[in-house]
């Protein structure tokens, strides 16, 4: 059930917030056609857990912008092992190997996963999520509470606001590339290098791009797998978050990983989450936006101790 939000500690007279009415879906099939599912992978333990402590549900992962399951891939295998349980990072719509749709936004993309998660027949599941990804989580989570086990999302606060503007930057930079028709990767990097410093990003950038493939109807040239235009509109509506003007609560078992060299999380937004999320913790790691990539090690301990205990 969908439960209101007590008030912030020390707010005085603010306008009375409206209760939005959880939505249900009847069948997978009402929240995204069956031909519509998201592409996934599933990765299952390869070695022997304690099994007094693990977690019975799933975890699902979603990535961020311009993000992909590939992206989860080395962390996927190592919590799988570690929780005993299935990891199963999935590729939103309009990136990695999902459709290509004209919507895009927090309210859909929870809709998409809504339709996996009971086309797999899952009852409950963990769910993490990182940037976009952590606020279509958060959506989910806030929506769907009876599915929900346990919650961990990754640099990522249910507010509304831009709290960077390389996002802009990103994309132009894709779009150039397009526009050069490059053959290779790095034709595709020199271009990207002239607006973007950081050789990190632009790998984790490059992980769109494909190769040309064989064909008289394919391009010749290499192009990227994401849907461009389709983010460059729905960018800024990206910054919102669409239940941040309600009083809906979920009362379960969240983590909240913020980089503290980002802006996504900060000590004044930490009323923002526990306002959604009142049993929320939350961690700060020396890290920019990219948490898990950056402090892997550190990343993989905060999340299984919490998803175990």
């Amino acid at each position: 059930m969908l439960l209101p939000r007590p008030p912030l500690a020390g707010r005085l007279s603010a306008p009375a917030r409206r209760l939005l009415p959880r939505r249900t879906f009847a069948s997978a099939a009402s929240a995204s056609s069956s031909s519509s599912l998201l592409s996934s992978q599933i990765f299952s333990p390869t070695s022997t857990v304690d099994t007094r402590s693990q977690p019975q549900a799933p975890l699902v992962i979603l990535h961020g912008l311009f993000g992909s399951k590939q992206n989860w891939r080395s962390l996927s295998k190592a919590l799988a092992n570690r929780l005993g349980t299935d990891v199963i990072p999935l590729d939103l719509r309009n990136h990695g190997e999902s459709f290509h749709a004209d919507a895009h936004d927090y309210e859909t993309m929870a809709a998409d996963v809504l339709a996996y998660v009971q086309k797999q027949g899952f009852d409950k599941i963990n769910l993490m999520g990182h940037s976009m990804g952590g606020k279509v989580a958060m959506h989910f989570a806030l929506s769907q509470q009876d599915m929900m086990n346990k919650l961990v999302i990754v640099d990522m606060a249910p507010t509304v606001g831009r709290p960077s503007s390389d996002f802009e930057v990103y994309l132009a930079g894709m779009n150039r590339v397009e526009a050069a028709r490059v053959a290779t990767k790095l034709e595709a990097d020199r271009i990207l290098a002239e607006t973007i410093d950081s050789l990190p990003i632009r790998q984790f950038i490059l992980t769109n791009l494909r190769a040309p493939h064989s064909g008289s109807s394919s391009p010749s040239h290499m192009s990227f797998r994401i849907n461009l235009p389709v983010l460059e509109s729905a960018l800024a509506n990206l910054w919102n978050f669409p239940l941040a003007d309600t009083d809906v609560t979920w009362s379960g078992d969240a983590l909240f990983i913020a980089g503290s060299k980002a802006r996504y999380i900060t000590p004044k937004k930490e009323p923002s989450i526990t306002g959604f999320f009142p049993r929320a913790e939350i961690k700060y790691l020396d890290t920019g936006h990219w948490v898990h990539s950056e402090k892997p090690e550190e990343f993989l301990e905060l999340v299984t101790k919490f998803l175990k205990k």
